[in-house]
């Protein structure tokens, strides 16, 4: 028999992850998300040479996965979806993970224990849609080669991790995002605003798809160009905590589909916009 889909998401399935599943070389879809599990993720797991899905994500109370994530992961050419969020799984991404996944749309790693800076390797996996790292202690700069390479993003989700810097202005080629979330990335000091400073490029107000913006709790400093009215799609635009001056754009008005606006501590002046 060839097991091309193994799904038991959602029991109350105990232990780790057998080495024996690798055996198991004709899988396209591995879902074991929402068990009881624990463990380490196994060494042999790049041996699925098959795999295009793997959901690890894990909401238990009780256990997760931990360790390290498994250099194999870089074996896996055929994977599209890998997903693990919610483990215990600490120590860096791998630095080769993306140089072979030219099929890959989404990674969602949020909610772990990752440290260190993202792998530029990443940057080879050019068709993501979907990278989500937010609530890790990763470290370093938001790589510039994400707005030169993985242009086909929709969803950049970047919170409460430990980065520091500059927004690069390579985002701005990034025009099929709807979501960008740099916020509350706080370093060692909880206490204090985040390590994100300098302006925000002004031509991330034309990537018109965008429908939701945050850049909450930073050290943001200049001014909101009227450019911002440009973004007819905005939903959600959070600026709040940051070191930004002037005056809200008038024009904001006319953004119909805007819901939120967040905007207090910082220092900007003028009245609300009608």
């Amino acid at each position: 028999i060839k097991v091309t889909e193994l799904s038991l998401k959602g029991n109350n399935i105990i232990g780790a992850i057998p080495n024996s599943i690798c055996k198991m070389t004709t899988l396209v879809t591995l879902g074991l998300e929402n068990n009881r599990l624990g463990g380490p993720i196994p060494n042999c797991i790049g041996e699925l040479s098959e795999l295009n899905s793997l959901f690890l994500e894990q909401q238990s109370d009780y256990q997760s996965f931990w360790g390290t994530l498994p250099r194999s992961l870089c074996n896996l050419t055929n994977i599209e979806i890998l997903n693990m969020v919610g483990n215990q799984i600490s120590g860096p991404i791998p630095d080769c993970f993306g140089e072979k996944q030219h099929v890959l749309k989404d990674v969602v790693l949020n909610n772990m224990l990752l440290t260190g800076p993202i792998p530029e390797s990443l940057c080879e996996a050019s068709e993501l849609v979907k990278l989500d790292l937010s609530y890790n202690p990763l470290t370093g700069p938001l790589l510039e080669c994400i707005g030169f390479k993985l242009t086909h993003l929709t969803d950049l989700l970047l919170m409460n991790n430990n980065f520091k810097g500059t927004i690069p202005h390579s985002y701005c080629h990034l025009s099929k995002l709807r979501t960008l979330y740099i916020l509350q990335n706080l370093g060692p000091t909880p206490s204090l605003n985040g390590n994100i400073t300098g302006t925000i490029p002004k031509c991330l107000f034309n990537l018109t798809s965008l429908s939701e913006l945050s850049f909450y709790r930073n050290k943001l400093s200049g001014s909101i160009p009227s450019s911002l009215c440009q973004l007819l799609l905005l939903n959600s635009l959070n600026l709040e905590s940051n070191r930004l001056t002037g005056t809200l754009p008038e024009c904001i008005g006319l953004l119909s589909d805007l819901n939120t606006v967040a905007i207090t501590n910082n220092d900007m002046i003028g009245t609300i916009p009608l």
